[in-house]
Formats: structure tokens, sequence, C-alpha cells
């Protein structure tokens, strides 16, 4: 049943992202890549160690998902962050600003990539 599934699936992704806040009056950007993603949540790996410094409280990011043409820059709050080799791994709770973007993550989680997500409407018919 429905109530079985966890009440937001997480996806596992690599999606190229700009992380963006504000510190001290100063401006900062960084690449990142979101790994995975929930209705509510993601984790972003960066590849820099102790940049997480730089978003420990909010900061927002952009990025646009697979076959949809339209970048979505979300407010993020900051949870955690781990450290693995030179790399930084930020868990981070992020808001959909508008309908749209909620639709689009939603579709994103429900569906699998393209070329699955028609295979199996195939199957279905």
């Amino acid at each position: 049943s429905s109530d079985e599934k966890r009440q937001s699936p997480r996806k596992q992704c690599s999606l190229p992202a700009v992380m963006f806040s504000r510190q001290n009056g100063a401006r900062i950007f960084h690449n990142s890549t979101i790994v995975n993603i929930s209705s509510s949540s993601m984790q972003i790996l960066l590849k820099t160690p102790n940049l997480h410094h730089d978003f420990d409280i909010a900061f927002e990011i952009l990025f646009s998902l697979p076959n949809y043409d339209h970048p979505m820059l979300l407010p993020c709050r900051f949870v955690r962050a781990g450290h693995l080799h030179d790399e930084t791994m930020i868990v981070a709770h992020f808001e959909c600003t508008d309908s749209l973007e909620e639709f689009f993550v939603s579709q994103f989680l429900t569906s699998g990539n393209l070329t699955a997500d028609y295979t199996n409407k195939k199957k279905q018919r």
C-alpha cells in the first residue's frame, strides 16, 4: 500500500548545481552536485573540503532537473555536513517557491529517467 512507502521518496541523481550564500555582505558561489533529492531535502556534494562554513545557516541553490528546461533557484536551510577525503557532503532542507517547481520535483521523484519511464509506460499498455 502507499502507506508503506516513505512519506517522501528519495532519488539518487547527479545534478550540477550552484550554491549561493551571503557572508558578511560578500556573495559566495560554489559549484556543487546534488546527489540525491526528496520532496523537501537534498544531499549536495562539494568537491572542496571545509566549505560548509559558507553555507552553515541558509543558502540558495540553482539547478535544473533533467528533461525540464527550467532553472530552479531554491532557498535551503543547512541541516548537517559530513566530510570524506577532500569532499564535503551537505544535507539541506529546501522549499519550492511556486507550484510549478513542486510539480517538477514530484514528477522527477516519481518518474524514472526518461528511457526507463518510457519503457514502463509501454509495458503497462
